[in-house]
């Protein structure tokens, strides 16, 4: 479920979910603008889509929430 309207036409072309994780290094903090990624995430991907590159506006990590099998819910990260 997402907000942001590129992700959406994106999920809606491929016809299938579409899963990610935040773009930083596992104990570091997250990115709140593209500028914000470290380089060497960005050096390790095969390529990187031109949208909101320069956008100056603090995002928010995603919401994380785990769906156990009998419905119950765990929020991992608002």
């Amino acid at each position: 479920v997402t907000s942001d309207r590129f992700c959406s036409e994106l999920i809606k072309k491929l016809g299938r979910p579409l899963v990610s994780t935040s773009a930083n290094i596992s104990g570091m903090s997250w990115p709140k603008t593209f500028t914000d990624i470290d380089q060497r995430i960005i050096d390790a991907v095969d390529y990187t889509v031109k949208w909101r590159q320069n956008d100056k506006q603090p995002a928010k990590p995603s919401g994380i929430i785990k769906v156990w099998t009998d419905g119950t819910l765990k929020v991992i990260r608002e």
